[in-house]
């Protein structure tokens, strides 16, 4: 494994504008500040990832961040392998924590507000 891809940190976050700036301004200083390197997942409904290669970068990877306010499918997997690998990992959500998929209530949940 390379030192980046251990130094990596996978930020999965939907695609939108809000979000590219969410990442832009907040999330990747903040990555980077801590010592790892922010790698931005983009999720496709039209040229999905293959599930190996997914999984693939998660297992490399130093750690996962992951902003579970839309429920995407693709998101959970990853969540699902990080803490079956024992990864550490990081959830946010804009989303109040009692509307979020059931199961994930042992995990630690940063809220932020929407605005």
């Amino acid at each position: 494994m390379s030192e980046r891809n251990k130094k990596q940190c996978i930020v999965l976050l939907p695609s939108s504008l809000y979000f590219d700036r969410l990442f832009d301004e907040v999330l990747e200083p903040a990555i980077a500040e801590a010592g790892l390197i922010p790698s931005r997942i983009h999720p496709s409904s039209l040229t999905p990832i293959p599930i190996n290669n997914f999984v693939d970068q998660i297992e490399q990877a130093e750690a996962l961040f992951a902003d579970v306010s839309e429920n995407i499918p693709d998101f959970w997997l990853a969540v699902g392998c990080a803490v079956a690998l024992g990864k550490p990992l990081c959830l946010i959500s804009s989303r109040m924590a009692s509307s979020l998929t059931l199961g994930i209530e042992y995990l630690p949940l940063i809220p932020y507000p929407a605005d």
